[in-house]
């Protein structure tokens, strides 16, 4: 017979494992009166129990969800034993709708390669490669841990959903795991309408790969989260995630939003995550890297982060460390802690750009350093506290930056043109011994409409320069009519 009547739940034995074999489910073919629902659940109980697989060359996967909905898989152990493309522990497609997968070891032991198509969990229309379909919505991965079993292995993702223009849909939820020796991505989501990663704990595998082009041989960009072209059709978060991986030679990014944009009246929340304890070779580093609309930024904190080394490239690049990178329309960025970053390169506690109907409000920017002693002499690298970029009609206020050091230093810097900025009950302290100081630092010829009331700055330091220390820098060209001060 085919179908339920009632809810299901099989029992696998404790001791009778482990299990060295595939298993796919299918159930949305069957009729409504006898498919699994919301109150006619299929649960599977691992009772810790393992299963296995090296799998077949047209599907690696130990676990398929191939069109099945309403099941849960609770307490096991799936160990995705394959080295090819396609190792994962679930891959799910075809609508497969409400299921969870929940207090279970999920394990990539023997995969050391960089393709693309490997992960822990992967919605994709294939098995054998990451592709785009309608994968399924109102999943549930909660509670699980994933790792590559104190091995060298891991895969590229840790759990990706893959969709695209055409088959973009409402996504998952991904609240409470801990991910960790994925390659490349921790959370991966493209063109995923409304999704929700909360509480989760991601370190990515320090046994990074190479990948040769046109130029040579290179280690790709990390990202703990990474969301592309996003629609928030319902509630949208991604809040109290913890992003500390060890020793790095890539690129790190820790939140990345690209085009994650909400048509709803709530907005879209990224607050209190954690990216900290990270320490990089030569590369730059994105703590918080924001592209999007109708976007909530609060709370969180980027902290204690070492760029070593030299990070241009025979004087003609260098990389750049950001706290945070946004570019944002209508949104609110708020009680942020940014502190302890230091590098060979330049670095910007709030780089703010091309974002206008913006509150950048109660952030606190401490203890960077830029140009550390490490860098090229082509060149002479920044230290920012606050950047802003083409803004409009932003509100800047009641934020603290204090502690900057490097060859060049400015506070807070309204760059290439603000428009409509009101700046208020800020505060700047550079108490440094940098060569070139400027607390606020105002620039572009098409300035316009931009307001400084009641903020304080502090520049000290040592004698030798003080000619090259200021406490309002109006440069470029600045029609200063176009300014006002007050009580500053």
């Amino acid at each position: 017979a085919l179908g339920v009547s009632g809810p299901v739940v099989v029992d696998v034995v404790a001791g009778s494992g482990p299990y060295n074999e595939q298993v796919t489910f299918k159930s949305n073919g069957l009729a409504d009166s006898i498919r699994p629902n919301a109150t006619n659940t299929i649960t599977i109980n691992g009772n810790g129990e393992e299963i296995n697989t090296v799998g077949t060359r047209s599907n690696r996967s130990v676990i398929y969800l191939n069109g099945a909905s309403h099941f849960i898989f609770d307490n096991l152990n799936v160990v995705a034993k394959a080295t090819e493309n396609g190792t994962r522990c679930f891959t799910i497609n075809k609508n497969s709708d409400s299921n969870t997968i929940s207090n279970s070891n999920l394990v990539v032991s023997n995969y050391t390669g960089s393709l693309n198509s490997t992960a822990y969990i992967a919605f994709s229309a294939t098995t054998t490669s990451i592709s785009s379909g309608d994968h399924g919505t109102g999943n549930l991965i909660i509670n699980n841990t994933m790792n590559n079993g104190s091995s060298a292995g891991g895969p590229y993702f840790g759990v990706v959903d893959y969709r695209s223009r055409l088959t973009r849909g409402v996504g998952n939820s991904i609240v409470s795991n801990k991910i960790e020796d994925f390659r490349q991505s921790g959370v991966y989501l493209y063109y995923v309408d409304g999704f929700i990663v909360n509480n989760n704990t991601l370190k990515h595998n320090k046994n990074q790969f190479e990948i040769e082009d046109f130029w040579g041989s290179f280690v790709p960009e990390v990202y703990g989260i990474f969301a592309y072209y996003c629609e928030s059709l319902v509630p949208t978060q991604i809040n109290n995630n913890i992003i500390n991986p060890p020793l790095i030679e890539n690129s790190l990014y820790g939140i990345v939003t690209n085009e994650l944009n909400s048509d709803t009246t709530a907005p879209i929340q990224i607050n209190n995550n954690e990216i900290k304890d990270i320490e990089q070779d030569n590369s730059g580093f994105n703590g918080l890297y924001i592209r999007g609309s109708n976007v909530e930024v609060k709370n969180n904190i980027v902290d204690s982060i070492r760029v070593n080394g030299e990070v241009d490239w025979s004087g003609l690049y260098y990389g750049t460390s950001r706290g945070g990178y946004f570019a944002i329309k209508k949104g609110i960025v708020s009680g942020n802690q940014i502190s302890r970053i230091s590098t060979g390169g330049n670095v910007y506690g709030i780089d703010f750009a091309y974002s206008s109907k913006c509150d950048l409000k109660n952030n606190r920017v401490s203890r960077l350093t830029g140009d550390d002693g490490t860098t090229s002499t082509w060149t002479t690298y920044q230290t920012h506290g606050i950047k802003t970029y083409r803004i409009n009609r932003l509100n800047i206020s009641n934020n603290l930056v204090d502690d900057l050091n490097g060859a060049f230093v400015q506070g807070m810097n309204l760059h290439n043109s603000p428009d409509s900025v009101f700046v208020h009950h800020n505060t700047v302290v550079l108490d440094n011994d940098a060569e070139t100081k400027y607390v606020y630092t105002i620039a572009g010829a098409n300035t316009r409409d931009v307001k400084f009331y009641n903020n304080l700055g502090f520049n000290s330091g040592n004698a030798e320069g003080m000619d090259k220390h200021f406490m309002f820098d109006v440069r470029d060209n600045v029609p200063t009519s176009k300014i006002k001060f007050g009580s500053n």
